[in-house]
């Protein structure tokens, strides 16, 4: 900008109007101009400064890169040489097969010795607690797999592995009611094949009447006790109902042993 000063100059000279503005425009245009043309030249000097290399800074800097350069050569070098050691180990020693098995230290086989023998303690030991009361309470045999039954169980849901439990007593009732020619359901087929739902019903049934007392079964070992003790007090055996057994206040007669009498009956 014109200062005050320099425009009450060019007012004393006489101009006024569009003149004076013309003037004062020529002015600043020219000033900005110089301006300018400082601003590039100041930058421009700066710039070359900075660009400079002293001999000094030069001479250092051919030092790094030569220091820099026999470094990487002894690199070079070393790697060569570990290289080089390496191969002749196992040159000296030849590529067998009882190199490659003694290659395996002693700590790893024992490793890996430990780790078979926990992975089958575990497969061993992997039923769980539910299963196992189901297993407890099935009517298995000696010739009923175990772990076959327990994969069945694992495809089962939480549902339908609590109504497999509770449904075991009605299938008990069941199978003996087949006579002694009725060859035992596996268990795993019990679970696979889903046969528990079609005792679903019989073991509300059952759960119903052993709320009031034990429902004992026809040609059952309860039957053939209550029998006995009821012709020893009345002459007569127990009643029956329609399926051929009949509800009791217990399991077995007051004083009954089952234990004792299959002492008496295996000696």
């Amino acid at each position: 900008m014109i200062s005050a000063d320099t425009i009450a100059i060019l007012i004393d000279a006489g101009l006024s109007g569009e003149t004076l503005k013309l003037v004062v425009c020529a002015i600043e245009r020219d000033v900005t101009t110089a301006r300018n043309m400082v601003v590039t030249e100041r930058n421009t000097v700066t710039r070359n400064v900075t660009d400079d290399v002293t001999p000094a800074a030069l001479r250092m800097r051919r030092m790094r890169e030569k220091k820099n350069s026999e470094n990487n050569v002894l690199d070079v070098e070393k790697t060569a040489s570990v290289a080089v050691t390496e191969r002749n180990s196992v040159t000296s020693q030849g590529v067998t097969s009882d190199n490659i098995l003694k290659s395996y230290s002693s700590s790893e086989k024992e490793d890996k010795k430990d780790s078979i023998v926990r992975n089958v303690t575990r497969r061993r030991n992997s039923y769980a607690p539910e299963f196992e009361t189901f297993w407890s309470a099935f009517p298995t045999d000696p010739g009923m797999s175990k772990s076959v039954a327990w994969q069945s169980w694992g495809k089962l849901s939480l549902e339908d592995q609590q109504a497999a439990t509770a449904c075991i007593p009605a299938f008990k009732a069941w199978a003996a009611e087949q006579g002694e020619s009725y060859r035992m359901l596996h268990a795993c087929r019990y679970l696979s094949q889903r046969r528990f739902e079609g005792f679903k019903e019989k073991a509300e049934r059952m759960k119903e009447r052993a709320a009031s007392g034990f429902y004992v079964h026809p040609a059952s070992d309860e039957m053939f006790a209550w029998d006995g003790y009821l012709k020893g007090k009345t002459g007569r055996a127990s009643p029956r109902d329609s399926r051929g057994g009949w509800t009791h206040p217990t399991q077995w007669p007051p004083g009954y042993q089952p234990e004792a009498d299959e002492q008496e009956q295996a000696a």
